[in-house]
């Protein structure tokens, strides 16, 4: 009986239909899900022979076997805690406790006298060594008992399918399928001197050696970064040929031309490059194809501005999409108050900018449809709502996305077939969010990458940041200072996660925050009535409490269930001052721009994720030479590091390598973005020579042969990992 690596798991001797739904839960439905369903890696970190396991320092995993001693369940403050002891070949004694369910099953499969393979996290308390995180699995029905030289493995399982299941069912499925093909190019596996692919696989499931698994690792490391540049060169290929550009050549003397003249200030040397690359791309016969990606407060805005202008000059008009209505409305005004007068001399009128979201009546839904399919409206900033079919344009000349990891791929490519000709019309994504350049390099296979990092001011802004504890007693001097901020004509803003208080928790949830604000969903328990503050913070509590704290002060709320005119007129009157201080929700974290804003509070940081911290601290980086964040904790901020990060620097490009570092790319990595997945052995933070090496040989590959006809294996190898074919985005956010 021979195997092939498409079929069903179903076809593998002494599994049935139990075992195939077992295997479905673990995402194996293939016999090549199951050779590739690899052992857990921490189990190598360390050599796990018993005198290794027992020099292992504190959070190092260690893998060895021992014998079951006892199982014992003791009484502590009201509950049983079960422990487990267990000695190893060198007569070290082990103990893991369980403080939570009682292990039945492990107590029942594995009595005490029995011999196991042991994995856990080692920690030591009164000088004796525990496991944290224990997996066991039968060690007395191998062959090969573990030793120096023999290294055993532990799958990832699920609940009556164990790892010594697994491990049978993988060696029966490598012995039935022979040996596996060679399926990279001859000349780079010589090159980078990487193992064979059929010795690289069965060597992860049974390593004879440490030496022989790192060279598996290394292999499997150069490969799946190879597959995923393929699914990317190849889609950026295809669609940079099969589509047909329009020309948005420069215009001297046009609208662009005269919005520069008018700029009060001096653009950066990023700005003016970037500007340089898009008026490249646009004048191009191809469609442009480029993400920007930006610091916060770096001026992107200014960048997009420029590009939609340059496609208003050509004679055409231009799209910005943002992910609410709160960006919308911001955008368009930010972008009335620089286009302001401004005349298109072909037309011989003003340009128009108008605003398309679903909240719209029907009347101005009309007027806004109507416009752009008639060519009076020039630039529209507008939400999802644009991508409806009813949603034409004259002449669509350019598309800019902003936020760009919170759209797919779907949304873009409807947006660019807006064009009735069928030709395709510019594309410029943005993201505020900064992607460590591994990333970039290995996602954005299908842009190309600007980068801006220059502050407007040359560095004169700065934000001093700082972490507390909720409950700090140095509150009601932050109060003090907010107050004294304000005497002297500045703003300040108070963040909270949650909109309603304990109450009102169930409407909250029901009515769906989140793709307004796009903050965590995080109705948690609180106390009803005043706000305390070791409840978690929300607007209205907080709004209430900071009424009477400032009061004649007023302090406005601004979240995202407010009806727009509303939003609308808290903002004008906080632009004004007749508002200093506004208690808002993540509503405010992207496009909200007001210069004179110094202070801005963030209450239950530590339940924010460090992008978002940064996208809220960068509304501070507008005006004021001298800024202040708080980030308030409901534990101590010492034990957090990304709010200690956050501490550390105003980088978003260092806390974006900081963010992936602590999230790891199965975070980084979104399933509605990208068909990647998460990598299962290459890490885009270190890997970062592999990453490179794999774009340029996989370059090299298909500039000789662009379909890859000559090499079917590695289609064959991308479509096994990549079968949906559109890992383009990813959530870096």
């Amino acid at each position: 009986m021979s195997l092939q690596l498409d079929d069903p798991i179903s076809v593998l001797p002494g599994v049935g239909t139990r075992a195939v739904r077992l295997y479905a839960r673990l995402g194996i439905h293939r016999v090549w899900d199951l050779i590739t369903h690899w052992p857990r890696q921490e189990a190598f970190h360390l050599e796990h022979h018993g005198e290794a396991a027992h020099q292992a320092r504190d959070g190092e995993v260690v893998h060895f076997v021992a014998t079951i001693d006892a199982w014992t369940r003791t009484p502590r403050r009201g509950k049983k805690v079960g422990t487990v002891t267990l000695t190893d070949d060198l007569g070290t004694r082990w103990v893991s406790t369980f403080f939570q369910r009682w292990p039945h099953w492990l107590e029942r499969q594995f009595p005490v006298g029995s011999v196991v393979e042991v994995n856990g996290k080692v920690t030591h308390f009164g000088g004796r060594p525990y496991l944290q995180q224990l997996k066991l699995a039968s060690a007395s029905s191998r062959d090969d008992q573990l030793n120096g030289s023999s290294i055993g493995v532990v799958y990832p399982a699920t609940q009556g399918l164990a790892s010594a299941t697994i491990s049978k069912d993988v060696q029966t499925a490598l012995r039935l399928v022979g040996e596996l093909d060679e399926w990279l190019p001859e000349q780079y596996v010589a090159t980078h001197h990487l193992m064979g692919a059929d010795e690289a696989i069965r060597t992860m499931h049974e390593p004879p050696s440490s030496e022989a698994l790192t060279q598996a690792q290394a292999r499997l490391v150069y490969e799946e970064l190879f597959a995923l540049q393929v699914a990317l060169q190849r889609n950026r290929n295809i669609i940079k040929g099969a589509e047909h550009g329009i020309m948005n050549a420069v215009v001297t003397n046009g609208v662009c031309d005269h919005f520069h003249s008018r700029l009060p200030f001096a653009l950066t040397s990023d700005q003016i490059t970037v500007m340089g690359e898009i008026d490249r791309d646009m004048g191009s016969p191809h469609p442009m194809h480029r993400l920007i990606q930006g610091d916060v407060g770096t001026g992107k805005t200014i960048v997009a501005a420029h590009a939609m202008l340059r496609a208003i000059d050509a004679g055409r008009q231009a799209v910005l999409m943002v992910p609410t209505q709160v960006l919308a409305e911001q955008h368009a005004s930010t972008l009335r108050d620089l286009l302001q007068d401004m005349v298109i001399e072909r037309y011989g009128r003003f340009l128009t900018i108008d605003v398309l979201s679903a909240n719209d009546t029907k009347s101005e839904r009309r007027r806004v449809c109507d416009g752009l399919a008639s060519g009076l409206t020039d630039l529209v900033v507008a939400t999802h709502a644009v991508l409806e079919p009813s949603v034409q344009f004259a002449d669509l000349g350019l598309v800019v996305i902003d936020e760009q990891h919170r759209f797919g791929v779907e949304h873009r490519r409807s947006l660019t077939d807006k064009r009735v000709t069928g030709d395709s019309p510019d594309l410029l994504v943005m993201t505020a969010t900064p992607i460590p350049r591994s990333i970039a390099l290995t996602l954005y296979g299908d842009l190309d990458v600007s980068t801006i990092k220059t502050r407007p001011g040359g560095g004169r802004i700065t934000v001093k940041t700082i972490a507390l504890e909720k409950t700090s007693p140095r509150r009601e001097g932050l109060y003090d200072f907010i107050a004294q901020e304000v005497s002297q004509g500045r703003k300040a803003y108070v963040v909270c996660p949650l909109i309603e208080p304990r109450e009102s928790q169930d409407n909250a949830i029901e009515s769906n925050d989140v793709q307004e604000d796009s903050g965590p969903t995080l109705f948690v328990d609180t106390v009803p009535g005043g706000h305390g503050w070791d409840e978690v913070a929300s607007v209205r509590d907080v709004h209430r409490t900071l009424q009477e704290r400032f009061s004649p002060t007023p302090v406005g709320m601004l979240h995202g269930r407010m009806r727009s005119v509303e939003r609308e007129a808290v903002m004008e009157d906080f632009r004004a001052g007749t508002v200093p201080i506004l208690v808002a929700t993540t509503v405010i974290e992207v496009g909200v721009s007001v210069d004179e804003s110094s202070v801005m509070i963030i209450e239950d940081a530590d339940r924010f994720g460090i992008s978002q911290l940064h996208q809220l601290r960068g509304r501070l980086f507008r005006g004021y030479p001298d800024n202040y964040c708080v980030l308030f904790s409901s534990k101590d901020p010492e034990d957090n590091p990304r709010l200690q990060a956050m501490v550390a620097t105003a980088d978003g490009f260092e806390l974006a390598e900081i963010d992936l570092q602590l999230r790891r790319e199965g975070a980084v990595f979104g399933t509605n973005q990208t068909g990647a997945g998460e990598l299962a052995f290459a890490n885009l933070l270190t890997d970062l020579e592999v990453v490179a090496q794999t774009r340029a040989d996989v370059a090299a590959l298909l500039a000789d042969d662009p379909d890859l006809v000559g090499y079917p294996r590695i289609v064959e190898q991308v479509n096994y990992r990549h079968p949906d074919d559109h890992v383009i985005f990813a959530d870096a956010g």
